[in-house]
This record gives C-alpha cells, structure tokens and sequence, in this order.
C-alpha cells in the first residue's frame, strides 16, 4: 500500500512539471520567432511581436518611436 502511494506521488510531480512548463512554452517560442528590429522609413522600432491569427493569417504589431 505504501509503495502504491510513492508511485502515484511521483506521477503527480511529473504531471504538476508537465502544467508548468506548457505555461512557460508559449512565452518561449514567441521570443524566438522575433527576428532583429527593422528600420523603417518614419520611425525607429522599439517593439515588435508577431503571432498567427490563423492558418496563413499573421498580426504584427510595431511600437514605433519618432
């Protein structure tokens, strides 16, 4: 019986580890995908992120300083 609940123990850690990196995945992969800033013609980029709205179908959104 003992035995029986270290085991479910151990795969409740391993689901809890699971959760939280699943969490952080997403902030990860949002930074990789960030190329350098370009240099526009009206101003100098100071923020740029990128994510698909759907297949094929990307926002970008630019915080520009004059």
């Amino acid at each position: 019986m003992r035995r029986h609940l270290k085991h479910i123990k151990h795969i409740n850690m391993a689901v809890i580890f699971v959760l939280l990196a699943s969490l952080l995945q997403p902030g990860l992969r949002v930074h990789a995908a960030i190329p350098e800033l370009p240099a526009p013609e009206y101003g100098n980029v100071i923020d740029l992120r990128k994510t698909e709205l759907a297949q094929g179908a990307m926002y970008t959104w630019m915080d520009l300083q004059k």
